[in-house]
Formats: structure tokens, sequence, C-alpha cells
């Protein structure tokens, strides 16, 4: 119940949660996830690279829907994904700074 009746003192002491390196270090794990999704989609194109040949004298049709669809699956699965572990993380890390204020005896 305090910390409902104190929210500028929650904001006011924000700085020092941001200057905590344990803590910042917990919400780190965000960012490394969002990196991953980063690779994923490198992987899927390199693996739509290899499948084309320069050398050949026409390029199908199929083969192209087929790259394209690829590529549209693994950016669109990457970006909601990403959005979804940018949301869930700022959540969490605002949920993590209130729970600090929390008076020991109120903290689980």
């Amino acid at each position: 119940m305090e910390l409902l009746m104190e929210p500028p003192r929650v904001v006011l002491e924000l700085h020092r949660w941001i200057m905590r390196s344990e803590l910042v270090m917990k919400s780190i794990v965000l960012v490394i996830m969002a990196e991953v999704l980063g690779i994923y989609d490198l992987i899927i194109a390199v693996i739509i690279n290899t499948g084309i040949n320069p050398k050949a004298k026409s390029y199908y049709l199929f083969n192209g829907y087929a790259h394209l669809s690829s590529g549209l699956a693994s950016g669109l699965v990457g970006l909601s994904t990403g959005m979804t572990i940018g949301i869930v993380g700022d959540v969490g890390v605002g949920i993590y700074i209130l729970f600090s204020f929390l008076p020991p005896k109120f903290r689980a």
C-alpha cells in the first residue's frame, strides 16, 4: 500500500536502480534474445542465397515464391517475437524496479 501512495519517490529514485550494475546485468538478457532472432534471419538469408544459382539461365517462378515466402515468414516471426520480447521485458523490468522499492517485509 505504501508503494501506491508514493509513485513520485519511485520515479525520482530510478537513477539509483540504473547505477546498480547487478540489476542492469539481469536486464541484459532481453538484448541477447533479440540478437538471437537476428541470427535466425541471417541463417535463412544464407540458405536462400545458396539456393540461387547465378550461372543458371532462368529463375523459376516457383523458386522465387518459395524464397520470398521463406524470407517473409522468417522476418515476420522475428518481428512479432521481437515486439513480444520488448513488451514483456519492459513490463518485467518495471515490476522488478517496483519490487526493489518495496520494504523487505513485503518482498517474496
